[in-house]
């Protein structure tokens, strides 16, 4: 018989690991980190919008059935997204040429 508190260890596992995935996604259409496939910094931010999109459907779907740490991960990954978002839209209206 699985242990109850295995499996929801094993639950928060991967929501985190999700989670941090969308963030790194994130991370990289804004070009703040290197596509580890190209080797190179670019900026999409069509796929960044998706990425905060999404990230913003799992906080809608999960309300209520997250741990207070999962939940702060969330918010703080959706926060930090939005915010490095708005910079890149402002240089990108700054420097239309990049």
């Amino acid at each position: 018989m699985t242990d109850p508190n295995e499996n929801n260890n094993k639950t928060k596992a991967l929501f985190i690991t999700l989670i941090q995935q969308l963030q790194m996604q994130g991370w990289i259409s804004l070009g703040r980190i290197k596509d580890p496939k190209t080797d190179k910094i670019e900026r999409n931010l069509e796929m960044a919008v998706y990425t905060i999109d999404t990230l913003e459907m799992f906080r809608e779907k999960t309300t209520g059935n997250l741990d207070d740490d999962e939940m702060k991960l969330l918010e703080e990954s959706l926060a930090i997204l939005k915010q490095s978002y708005t910079e890149e839209v402002q240089k990108r209206d700054e420097n239309p040429s990049e």
